[in-house]
């Protein structure tokens, strides 16, 4: 089977992998913001399947970077699929924790929720809407938009958040619910940024491949070593200590170092191809160790037969 069907196979399983994930953080969102139970139980539901989907993503990427593939628009697709796949597992554990703090609400009473937080909510859902629409047509103007609007400040904050409820307010089950649910949404806009970023990275890639230089001269993926260093993690929520901390996450108050990324171009050219280098052996090890198990486990197989 060649490269480039199973670039295409993954590629699908990707883009059906983002499809649920949205499906799943819109529930959500609509379950908090309309009081419907039934669609925590649909969120609920979905875990199974997208899990069996990121383990999918995960274990086929992995084997294609390790067979050493040799187009460069190829390779950087590869990594961008495992990172959006590690974007979306965080992205779909907060959609499923704002499905289970809105089953809580609901069992002492479902109360409206503040106009804030259902513009948050909202806001959230075009992101992810968006970063779907541009791994589906090749676009790289909705990823831009994505991280436009981090740049120009439409972001999360909760400390303003916390500001909308006074003293005596904080103290009231809706306000730490509220809370609770933006420091999800928040989080899933952190993600949201860097499934856009992989996404761009990848199409820019192709813009390269069709500038590409005369035939002869290898083309090798020129690896964004700022943007590759933030990764997705996810957020636990904790309900109780909301009320008496002001919380700064993603784009309200950026972790050091990130909001000021360093452009490609101020990376000495040495220290960039050091840092694929050990990629790369890093890769190969992990290969080797793998092979060496699997000899192991058949070697223990055929002394007990014998």
């Amino acid at each position: 089977m060649s490269i480039h069907y199973e670039i295409q196979i993954l590629r699908s399983k990707l883009i059906a992998l983002m499809r649920s994930t949205q499906r799943t953080v819109d529930y959500s969102i609509k379950a908090m913001q309309l009081g419907r139970p039934e669609l925590c139980r649909v969120v609920r539901n979905s875990r199974d399947e997208t899990s069996a989907i990121r383990c999918w993503i995960k274990s086929h990427g992995q084997e294609l970077l390790a067979a050493d593939i040799a187009e460069a628009v190829d390779s950087r697709f590869v990594c961008a699929a495992l990172r959006i796949s590690e974007a979306l597992g965080v992205a779909h554990d907060a959609a499923f924790e704002i499905a289970q703090q809105s089953e809580i609400r609901f069992a002492a009473g479902w109360i409206p929720v503040s106009a804030e937080l259902e513009d948050a909510g909202q806001f959230v859902n075009s992101l992810l809407r968006l970063c779907v629409l541009s791994l589906l047509k090749r676009d790289a103007r909705h990823a831009k938009t994505v991280l436009h609007n981090d740049g120009a400040g439409e972001s999360l904050d909760l400390a303003v958040h916390l500001t909308h409820h006074n003293r005596t307010h904080l103290t009231s089950a809706q306000a730490r619910f509220e809370l609770a649910i933006m420091r999800c949404l928040e989080g899933i806009a952190g993600q949201t940024r860097e499934i856009a970023d992989s996404i761009l990275l990848w199409l820019e890639e192709i813009e390269r491949g069709k500038n590409a230089a005369p035939r002869g001269e290898v083309h090798k993926p020129a690896h964004h070593t700022a943007r590759l260093a933030r990764r997705a993690l996810p957020v636990p929520v904790s309900a109780p200590d909301l009320p008496h901390k002001a919380l700064f996450f993603g784009g309200a108050i950026p972790p050091r170092g990130l909001g000021d990324a360093v452009p490609i171009e101020d990376f000495a050219p040495a220290r960039l191809m050091r840092l694929q280098q050990r990629v790369c052996e890093l890769l190969v090890k992990n290969q080797q160790l793998r092979m060496a198990l699997m000899a192991e486990k058949a070697d223990r197989h055929h002394d007990r037969l014998c």
